[in-house]
């Protein structure tokens, strides 16, 4: 991302807009549409503070914090799918949500890997919840009808999984092979 706020900042420096803001007056004349494929936003002192780009014909916008760190991404990719990231002070990924296909809502550690996601789709909608060391611990879905909780242990193999098909109700227990050890009602 350090490359694009790069990029930006070449824009910047050869289209010849560094220059402070000035201060502009009444009177001076507003257009009502702009047409541009790049946009840099400066600061007070000339420090790029974000930039909108039309880039390879990908819209975005990126905003960067007064130590110049991306703290949120927003566009459309060539896939024609859509994505808004946010990052904390350190440059770390912190949430992502994109759409294509599906809606996918990803939640980041303070420390690094994803710890939480919800996923939402034509066929239903499934939340994954993991631990500190980021293994799945909780499950919760509905897909085609069918509801679904699923709680794992810390080795991430064994669960407790609670069920609904048609109108019935199960729990099963597996072992740390995956293999079912218990179930009710029974087989």
């Amino acid at each position: 991302m350090k490359n694009v706020i790069i990029y930006y900042l070449a824009l910047v420096l050869l289209g010849g807009c560094l220059a402070p803001a000035r201060n502009r007056s009444v009177g001076v004349p507003v257009e009502d549409t702009i047409y541009a494929r790049n946009f840099v936003l400066v600061g007070d002192k000339g420090e790029v503070r974000g930039a909108l780009s039309a880039r390879g014909g990908e819209p975005n916008l990126v905003l960067v914090d007064e130590k110049g760190e991306v703290r949120v991404t927003l566009g459309v990719s060539a896939d024609k799918s859509c994505y808004l990231y946010l990052y904390d002070e350190r440059g770390n990924p912190r949430a992502e949500l994109v759409h294509k296909e599906a809606t996918r809502l990803t939640l980041y550690g303070e420390k690094g890997p994803a710890r939480a996601f919800l996923l939402v789709g034509r066929e239903g909608a499934a939340l994954d919840i993991c631990d500190e060391k980021y293994k799945s611990r909780v499950a919760l879905g509905v897909i085609g009808g069918e509801a679904m909780v699923a709680v794992r242990s810390g080795h991430g193999k064994s669960a407790s999984v609670l069920l609904t098909r048609e109108g019935e109700a199960g729990i099963c227990v597996l072992d740390k092979e995956g293999e079912s050890v218990w179930t009710m009602p029974p087989d």
